[in-house]
């Protein structure tokens, strides 16, 4: 989890539930709201990415069965942890499953330095659309 994101009270629950239904050994959130604090707008990034086996979800949203985690062990680094994982996890053969896009929303701040992760704005807009204006987290949760 990231302390900067929003999640909804539903979130777990459903992660829980994806991680049943699938049988994957990762599940998390590929298609993703995202707040843009600079543009105070919100966008749906990857639509159409949900409810489907994928090679991609965001770290901050990973979910499993404890043998996943035991199997497939984060590396000591400073950056890049999450897509390590996911690489090092579907070259032993596991399986990532996109679960919805609802109960949490990546918030990305003004100030930049406050990320580590170095992506620009306008490249992660242009991974979507946008959905509405302001941050309003009632939108998304189910």
């Amino acid at each position: 989890m990231d302390d900067d994101d929003y999640y909804g009270a539903n979130y777990v629950r459903d992660q829980l539930n994806a991680i049943l239904y699938s049988g994957a050994d990762l599940v998390g959130k590929a298609e993703t709201y995202m707040y843009f604090e600079e543009e105070d707008a919100t966008f749906l990034t990857f639509p159409g990415k949900a409810h489907r086996e994928t090679d991609f979800v965001r770290g901050a949203t990973f979910a499993g069965r404890r043998k996943t985690f035991t199997e497939t062990r984060f590396q000591e680094k400073h950056t890049g942890e999450d897509s390590d994982f996911i690489t090092r996890l579907r070259k032993s053969g596991g399986t990532i499953y996109s679960s919805d896009r609802f109960n949490y929303v990546v918030n990305r701040h003004a100030d930049k330095t406050r990320h580590t992760w170095a992506a620009a704005d306008a490249h992660l807009m242009g991974t979507g659309e946008m959905k509405f204006m302001g941050s309003d987290p009632q939108q998304i949760e189910v």
